[in-house]
């Protein structure tokens, strides 16, 4: 039931960074959002906006569609890169945005990298992604997805935090009461969990220092001259 920030993910990749470097060993890290990648790779510095209750309550009564328009007019460079399923996120973007007078792509200042990173990615035909990410999404909902989240309610969640919005928790959500049913609960896992990915990829594509590989020859030559 706790609130866990962009900003307060870098402070603790930081120390977790600097911890194994501190060992003699080479980080590792998988994922994953654009927004979280670039709190590390590029040292990001979020804005320091607090809260407002006036703004948010105000934009909780909009659509999920209408949070969507809102923040695509406040910051179109901003909206190819959020969770543009995710209503929390997009509140509290537009909310910098309203408060600033600034887009919130903006805000988020880069500063000096911490540290020197090879950024690799998988080029996968989009089919096959597609695929993958159908197959996830069924092995999800079948094998315990409903009963966790069911669990998670029973233990007092509160389905408005991130974690309970986040793609796959909020449909279960719905079909718990009864808004879904278990194959429209799995089709709309399926598709929105593939419009997430082709909005990943679109930001992804934009950043020319990342390595697009096919092979995974080509993944391990590319690591060994970076750490020549």
């Amino acid at each position: 039931n706790e609130e866990f920030t962009a900003a307060e993910f870098q402070q603790r990749a930081f120390k977790s960074i600097d911890e194994v470097l501190s060992r003699g060993k080479l980080p590792v890290l998988v994922g994953g959002t654009g927004l979280y990648i670039q709190a590390i790779t590029e040292n990001l510095s979020f804005p320091n906006v607090a809260p407002n209750d006036e703004i948010r309550n105000r934009l909780s009564k909009l659509s999920l569609e209408g949070l969507r328009k809102t923040f695509e007019s406040c910051d179109p460079v901003g909206s190819a890169a959020i969770d543009n399923d995710n209503k929390r996120r997009l509140i509290r973007a537009i909310e910098v945005c309203m408060v600033t007078r600034k887009p919130f792509s903006e805000m988020q200042l880069k500063r000096e990298p911490k540290y020197e990173v090879l950024k690799l990615a998988i080029d996968m035909p989009r089919e096959a992604l597609y695929m993958r990410i159908d197959h996830r999404a069924r092995d999800m909902v079948y094998d315990g997805l409903i009963a966790e989240v069911t669990g998670l309610l029973d233990a007092g969640a509160n389905v408005t935090k991130s974690a309970m919005s986040a793609i796959g928790y909020k449909e279960v959500v719905d079909y718990l009461q009864g808004q879904l049913s278990k194959d429209e609960l799995l089709l709309l896992i399926q598709q929105n969990t593939r419009r997430l990915a082709k909005r990943q990829l679109s930001w992804f594509r934009r950043d020319a220092t990342i390595k697009w590989i096919r092979e995974d020859e080509e993944a391990l030559g590319l690591v060994k001259k970076f750490l020549q």
